[in-house]
């Protein structure tokens, strides 16, 4: 199954913590507490909820889950609406970095403690197993196809179609690949950005790698990033 493919791990249900009410008191306080939204980023948590390895594959997936300060891990799971930021590591790869509340911030500036501890851990497996295996993060490119029908100019007929999904992306590769660089050099990928703030290095890009709800504002291209 897809690394963006995957449900995610919890559900929100009224009956699960306790009432309805009970959640309307959490969401006021949590939008009560999101005015100072520098103190609240500041003073936020990292909580690492892991998923059980349903595939035999021996590879958990991990869901970093960035919350307010002091809020205890029964809340964590079952309220993912109260979540500011998350962040997935599945192996060595990393990738489905999401600010949750949007009024924070885009997410270099949100997920950046979500991705220290993501590598944190990483390198920690790294060192106990003695291993080298290289840590890569993928980066979505969502909005890149309006990005390419938005340029001015003659655009090649191969891209257009790519844009438009009306053709794969490796009927260009080198073409859309190029642009898809271009994209992320000047910024408009906000996981990208995340990446670049905390040295990952730009590597290349992979076609048809993303199978979200957003794919096809992408052509499902994806970039990749590395860490050393």
């Amino acid at each position: 199954m897809s690394l963006l493919h995957r449900p995610f791990l919890f559900s929100i249900r009224s009956s699960s913590i306790g009432s309805s009410s009970a959640l309307r008191r959490c969401r006021r306080t949590f939008f009560a507490s999101s005015t100072d939204h520098t103190r609240l980023l500041q003073e936020a948590e990292v909580h690492c909820l892991v998923e059980e390895d349903d595939n035999d594959t021996g590879i958990n997936r991990r869901q970093y889950v960035l919350v307010d300060y002091g809020m205890d891990l029964a809340t964590v799971k079952k309220v993912p609406q109260l979540h500011l930021g998350r962040l997935f590591l599945e192996g060595n790869t990393i990738y489905g970095a999401k600010v949750v509340n949007r009024t924070l911030g885009e997410c270099s500036v949100v997920c950046g403690k979500l991705l220290e501890a993501a590598l944190e851990d990483v390198r920690k497996q790294q060192t106990s197993s003695r291993g080298d295996t290289e840590i890569k993060a993928l980066a979505t490119l969502h909005g890149l196809s309006d990005y390419v029908m938005k340029q001015t100019g003659d655009i090649p007929t191969t891209i257009v179609d790519i844009a438009q999904n009306k053709s794969d992306s490796t009927t260009d590769a080198q073409a859309w690949e190029t642009i898809c660089h271009n994209f992320v050099m000047e910024g408009l990928s906000g996981e990208a950005k995340l990446y670049q703030k905390y040295n990952g290095i730009f590597s290349h890009i992979e076609h048809q790698r993303d199978t979200s709800d957003y794919a096809k504002t992408c052509a499902g291209s994806m970039a990749v990033f590395r860490f050393a």
